[in-house]
């Protein structure tokens, strides 16, 4: 199933980014970080925007959970548990007012100490990500929902290779991996090759372009992306979110919109071909 990320009207704040989205006629709709992050985290501001969002009447099954400073980074041992309470608000709520059944994480990373090594981010990174997913397990197994782990897109950081995600959530039953092809990309790797590695415990994508030297969020076919082989190593069971990003006025964001929309007909043909 074919998600547009609210991301689409980074300009806008939540509701009306998603009601934007909704009227292009794209029936359904990942809440992005970008507009989690800018909410207050107290459980009653996240229910009223997620009953506004809930007359809209679009299908918000996917929801990236933030991922700013306070969500993904840790100060020493213990700090996850911070980060999984500030997550939880968020899981619980739109779980409860959406029906959201898909969250997508980052794994942790050590805030910045001069006197730290490398060794020591890699492993504290590893340590606290393996704490976060196993309480994120037991939450999504008390609600009947998933967890989806995404790569992130800094170079050599913990959590980057795939081979850290496939470590991490191994042997756990609700957690599988949600992988950003874009990020891929712009981290010097393959995106064809991340696909067919993770395809058997991917259970959802994050797709955009770039050209390679970062993370630019950009409409499918204008970066370097081969997307026609991309497509192919797809999960076909997984949600495909494409989270193009657009801060530009909104008219200009319907354009990209409509851009999208074209682009998401072809890939259906595509994949119907295989």
């Amino acid at each position: 199933m074919a998600y547009v990320s609210s991301m689409l009207f980074s300009c806008l704040d939540l509701v009306s980014a998603v009601r934007e989205v909704a009227s292009l006629g794209f029936r359904r709709v990942e809440l992005s970080h970008v507009h989690l992050e800018r909410l207050d985290p107290s459980a009653e501001r996240v229910a009223s925007e997620a009953m506004k969002i809930r007359e809209i009447g679009v299908d918000t099954s996917v929801a990236h959970l933030p991922a700013d400073r306070l969500s993904t980074r840790v100060s020493g041992s213990g700090g996850w548990r911070r980060c999984f309470e500030r997550l939880r608000v968020f899981v619980e709520v739109l779980h409860r007012v959406l029906g959201a059944n898909v969250f997508v994480v980052h794994p942790l990373l050590p805030e910045p100490q001069p006197n730290a090594t490398s060794y020591r981010y890699a492993k504290l990174s590893e340590a606290e990500t393996r704490s976060l997913l196993r309480a994120m397990d037991s939450l999504a197994r008390d609600l009947g929902i998933h967890i989806a782990v995404e790569n992130r897109v800094e170079r050599y950081a913990f959590g980057n290779p795939i081979g850290d995600l496939l470590s991490v959530i191994d042997g756990l039953d609700r957690v599988g991996l949600c992988i950003d092809v874009g990020h891929a990309n712009a981290s010097g790797m393959n995106p064809v090759e991340v696909a067919r590695l993770a395809r058997d415990r991917t259970i959802a994508y994050h797709l955009h372009d770039n050209d390679g030297s970062r993370d630019q969020h950009l409409l499918p076919y204008l970066g370097v992306i081969p997307w026609s082989e991309v497509i192919k190593e797809l999960n076909p069971s997984a949600a495909l979110v494409f989270e193009v990003s657009c801060s530009s006025k909104p008219e200009v964001c319907r354009s990209y919109g409509r851009y999208l929309s074209m682009f998401i007909d072809v890939m259906s043909l595509q994949r119907a071909e295989r």
